[in-house]
């Protein structure tokens, strides 16, 4: 490091340290003497009663912060205007108009006999013109909305029904208008700290249950307005506008009140439509990105390292003495310190409570790091037939991140979970490689929630599930068994095999048990393991009838990208020579994918002849069973293919590379036929299409050789592992 970077480093640091502890020695000032701070009062309105509460709860007040739109606000003002028809409360309808003159708004006062206006010809600060909005509202509840808001009819209707005596806010789902947009915004939100970084983020929601969240936003939402009027008075630093909601949700849970989320009361955005007229994209990112810092100093959040932290203070412009004073006097009159925010920490996860707990079993936890419902990716597939077996022996608890991936979701009756937390927020997947992979999946909410459920349920096991978090295992305790399923040994893999390969090696020692899915992988560890190969469900796969006519099938979910480019270079070296022998030969690629039109418009190479994608779906067994021959062509693959042993139960010859067979080789199975290069492949698929005596002999399954491959075998051989553990289940 050069002179001149240590001097920036040094500066940095210093004053990422200085602006830090300066702001919680004054937060400490202001808790002992400042009577009128936040965590004096808190639960002040919830001690009222509950009589008193809803005596004041009838009526709802409408406040429009408006700048020099009326043609977006006439479409606002419709929207809401049959919104709060529905809802047979007294209202009113409040419009701050601001930044223009008041003649520019004769025809909507015509049309609006019913608003209230509020005019100021200079522009406002979103919090100056909710404020004055505030000094009229007549009801103890007040609904903020931006004017780029148009509301469903029954909005209202949905959000009035949560009001409660421990309730701040009341948040709706939020739409974009145009609709072919990715929704960063939906109205459930989320922080995350990181090393280097503030995020907030929306989540998808997963269900249409009401949820507590981080913050309702001010452009659609319910709020008391007893307790917004105490807490506006410290939004004044972030004016113009951004970050004044999130401080009020995190007041308000301060205060002992709560933040809650209503999936059916939705909106529609038009995104920006107003800041993006008076504000350069710049001066926007950097007014969000000043505010940021400013909500993170206030609050004594901890987790960005002190250099990130002074950096980016001196790259927002938080270090002029304007910003300063601003951000020490909402500081000492808030009085919040760092043990308030721990306590009062909104929960970036949901939970589910499923089926009974059976007290005479223990529990497992399963801490996996991908969705397990509804994909039907191999390991997910796998993880919930293993521990359907298992919950005859245990409660068990998962804790699966990519929880805005079960939106939506009915969850099985069958299911083999007594609890189940969805970690809600977005990972980070910056870098590239097992070792980034690593980094990037086990984040600190997981070992946090990791962490709760352990001290909660003691469970006899924590099972671990991939590589990616190996690294959990630090948190264990000493009267816990610790195991961990490798789905691939990937040593000597990716372009960071020497980092990955270290970091993966150092932990796996501190594990009672290590699982993998193939002989082969078992071989590549240097330390003891259990192989534990992928099994298959008798139910859904098994022999019906010979086979007939000219279909293959791949089965290999994309969003494993070797299924992709395996089955991509299958088209590109067989299809054409395959189609020109037999014109009428069909392919069907179950690719695991939602749309397959749409994925198909956009990829050349599968609108051939012949090449059929069928959406994701849950009756493999059957079109497995309508099969010709099962073709698997990946290479350069660990673990084992779940696919294939599937085919070979359902009565399929499976054509395979050498890699996809990994695991089943050495069974000998009739149906298993592997080639070594695509000419062999193509051969053999040859051979076993014009054959269909030969074909018909070789398909018929070993029943003895699949009956160890069942998923109560496979789930045997683990209880086996767990019950020879020290501890007793």
């Amino acid at each position: 490091m050069s002179i001149k970077s240590r001097i920036s480093y040094g500066i940095s640091y210093f004053v990422g340290v200085s602006f830090y502890f300066l702001c919680r020695i004054v937060s400490r000032l202001g808790r002992v003497l400042n009577r009128r701070s936040i965590h004096r009062q808190s639960h002040l309105s919830i001690n009222a009663t509950a009589s008193d509460l809803m005596a004041g709860a009838a009526g709802i007040s409408v406040i429009i912060p408006e700048r020099d739109n009326p043609a977006l606000l006439r479409i606002c003002l419709e929207s809401i205007s049959q919104s709060l028809a529905r809802i047979q409360e007294p209202y009113q309808l409040i419009v701050v108009a601001n930044g223009a003159p008041e003649s520019r708004y004769q025809e909507l006062k015509a049309a609006f006999p019913v608003v209230e206006w509020v005019h100021k010809t200079e522009p406002l600060g979103f919090s100056s013109a909710i404020t004055l909005g505030l000094e009229n509202v007549r009801y103890e509840w007040v609904f903020l909305l931006n004017n780029d808001m148009r509301l469903e009819a029954d909005c209202l209707q949905q959000l009035v029904q949560f009001r409660s005596p421990d309730v701040f806010s009341i948040a709706s789902q939020i739409f974009f208008e145009d609709q072919k947009r990715r929704r960063e915004e939906t109205g459930l939100t989320g922080i995350r700290i990181e090393y280097d970084d503030v995020h907030l983020f929306d989540c998808e929601p997963t269900s249409t249950a009401v949820v507590e969240h981080l913050y309702s936003g001010g452009g659609a939402s319910l709020f008391r307005a007893s307790l917004l009027k105490r807490f506006i008075k410290f939004s004044y630093g972030y004016d113009p506008f951004y970050w004044e909601d999130v401080d009020w949700g995190v007041r308000a849970a301060v205060a002992g009140y709560v933040n809650l989320f209503v999936p059916a009361a939705r909106v529609w955005h038009l995104h920006r439509a107003t800041v993006g007229r008076f504000y350069t994209p710049e001066q926007v990112e950097r007014i969000f990105t000043r505010n940021k810092w400013i909500f993170y100093l206030r609050f004594g959040f901890k987790g960005v390292h002190p250099f990130w932290l002074g950096r980016r203070l001196r790259d927002s412009g938080c270090t002029g003495w304007h910003v300063i004073k601003g951000l020490l006097h909402a500081t000492y009159f808030s009085g919040i310190v760092p043990q308030d925010i721990k306590r009062s920490q909104v929960k970036c996860s949901t939970d589910y409570r499923l089926k009974s707990v059976n007290p005479d079993l223990p529990w497992l936890l399963l801490v996996i790091p991908f969705a397990i419902y509804p994909t039907a990716h191999g390991a997910a597939i796998r993880q919930r037939n293993l521990y359907q077996v298992l919950s005859g022996y245990f409660n068990i608890w998962l804790i699966s991140d990519e929880g805005s991936s079960y939106a939506g979701i009915d969850w099985p009756a069958n299911n083999p979970f007594s609890a189940i937390t969805l970690l809600n927020s977005p990972r980070s997947e910056t870098g590239i490689g097992r070792s980034a992979r690593m980094s990037t999946h086990a984040r600190n909410e997981l070992y946090r929630l990791t962490k709760q459920v352990v001290g909660k349920v003691n469970p006899a096991v924590v099972q671990i599930e991939h590589e990616e978090l190996c690294e959990l295992v630090s948190i264990r305790q000493k009267n816990s068994f610790w195991a961990i399923t490798l789905h691939d040994v990937n040593l000597g893999l990716g372009p960071d095999a020497a980092h990955a390969d270290q970091r993966l090696l150092k932990v796996l020692p501190a594990y009672d048990a290590v699982f993998t899915c193939s002989p082969d992988d078992s071989q590549l560890l240097p330390v003891p393991n259990y192989c534990i190969e992928n099994g298959v469900d008798p139910r859904g796969f098994s022999y019906l009838s010979a086979s007939s006519g000219k279909t293959l099938v791949f089965v290999g979910p994309f969003r494993y990208l070797p299924n992709r480019e395996g089955i991509e270079l299958f088209i590109e070296q067989l299809w054409k020579p395959l189609r020109e022998r037999y014109p009428d030969i069909r392919l069907q690629i179950f690719a695991g994918l939602e749309d397959s039109t749409a994925f198909v418009t956009m990829n050349p190479s599968f609108q051939q002849q012949g090449i059929e994608l069928v959406d994701m779906t849950d009756r493999m067994g059957e079109y497995l069973a309508g099969a010709t021959l099962v073709v698997n062509p990946l290479n350069g693959i660990r673990g084992s293919c779940l696919k294939t042993i599937e085919a070979l139960a359902c009565g399929r010859i499976c054509i395979t590379t050498r890699d996809a067979a990994r695991g089943l080789d050495a069974y000998q199975f009739s149906g298993l036929k592997i080639a070594d290069d695509w000419d062999e492949f193509f051969n053999l698929i040859v051979f076993y299409v014009d054959n269909e005596l030969a074909r018909r002999e070789h398909e018929i399954p070993d029943s003895k050789k699949l009956q160890q491959f069942y998923w109560s075998a496979r789930a045997a051989k683990q209880l086996t592992v767990y019950h020879a553990m020290d501890k007793p289940l």
